[in-house]
């Protein structure tokens, strides 16, 4: 009993310091004790005989009382500001939730406000919103909402992606290095795993790190992308799988293979090859992988992947990437 009493005086003292107007009281009342003692000290000085007792005693109640109404005066202030941020906060976090609601429409035009919305604000405070717009941007890639009015999946037509979701990778891709550095802060990399990415263009963007686990990227262009570090277990790069010809007199017509372009993409340390349970990258091409570049320490992992046209096993035949 004695204990349980102890742990919540304990806590209630925590509480007590933790409390920025304690720390306030604090020093108002530290500032009169100080003022006190040194009165009593230099009474002698402060009361030279020039003067009535009242007189001196008003004086120094006059230069205590200007010190602590200064104290209070900047605790007023500091409490304002407080309450301003506060308030500023909260309506954040009001504009965050609203756009996050807009994602879930089943309207065209109100997925796209609430996309755009949380791209305004994943600029406008990057420290703060960058990785939770990133995070939930993702999951919309990920799983987007059904619009019957469209199609149940990511496309329209046989090459023209949702504008939502087209939306959304646009805002992947226009990352400011601001924006990259909050990431890179929280530990946090673009997870894309199992998305339908075929057909986007990721050029020129940072992807160091991402997650396609499981993703499509038929004719997906990461031409000059940064790659470095990301995983790509059980991806799909192609399309279609060549066919067996076991006739040499049957005459067949073959549908070219459709592939992602990875001219000139960083892959220094880019994994390919089985790994946290999942298959290894199905349908790569080893002369598309080798117009791709790499780190000579750092090669892309791809043990275990196959060439999508001879089934040979992949080998890493890429150049290596020149330095900035």
């Amino acid at each position: 009993m004695i204990r349980r009493k102890w742990t919540r005086v304990r806590r209630s003292i925590g509480s007590l310091l933790v409390s920025h107007g304690f720390w306030w009281i604090a020093l108002i009342l530290s500032t009169l004790a100080l003022c006190v003692y040194f009165t009593l000290i230099y009474w002698q000085f402060l009361h030279d005989g020039t003067d009535s007792l009242s007189t001196s005693i008003r004086n120094v109640s006059l230069i205590i009382g200007g010190i602590i109404a200064m104290e209070l005066a900047l605790w007023r202030s500091f409490v304002s500001v407080r309450q301003v941020n506060t308030a500023q906060r909260s309506l954040l976090d009001e504009r965050f939730q609203k756009g996050a609601e807009m994602l879930g429409s089943e309207d065209l035009s109100v997925r796209l406000g609430g996309i755009y919305a949380l791209q305004r604000l994943a600029e406008e405070q990057p420290e703060i919103y960058h990785v939770q717009v990133m995070e939930l941007l993702c999951a919309f890639v990920r799983h987007p909402t059904k619009d019957q009015g469209l199609t149940d999946g990511v496309y329209i037509d046989e090459e023209v992606p949702r504008a939502d979701v087209t939306a959304v990778v646009e805002i992947v891709c226009k990352r400011n290095r601001a924006q990259i550095q909050a990431e890179r802060n929280a530990e946090f990399s673009l997870d894309l795993s199992k998305a339908d990415l075929s057909y986007f263009d990721f050029g020129n963007t940072d992807l160091s790190g991402a997650k396609f686990y499981g993703a499509r990227l038929y004719k997906t262009s990461f031409a000059k992308a940064n790659m470095s570090n990301a995983h790509f277990a059980d991806a799909m790069f192609s399309d279609v799988w060549p066919r067996t010809i076991r006739d040499s007199t049957m005459d067949r017509e073959y549908k070219p293979i459709s592939h992602a372009n990875l001219r000139e993409a960083d892959l220094s340390g880019t994994s390919f090859s089985l790994q946290k349970g999942s298959r290894p990258a199905k349908g790569l091409m080893q002369r598309k992988l080798n117009e791709a570049c790499a780190d000579p320490d750092k090669e892309p992992k791809v043990e275990g992947v196959y060439d999508v046209e001879t089934r040979s096993p992949i080998v890493w035949g890429g150049i290596a990437c020149e330095k900035e």
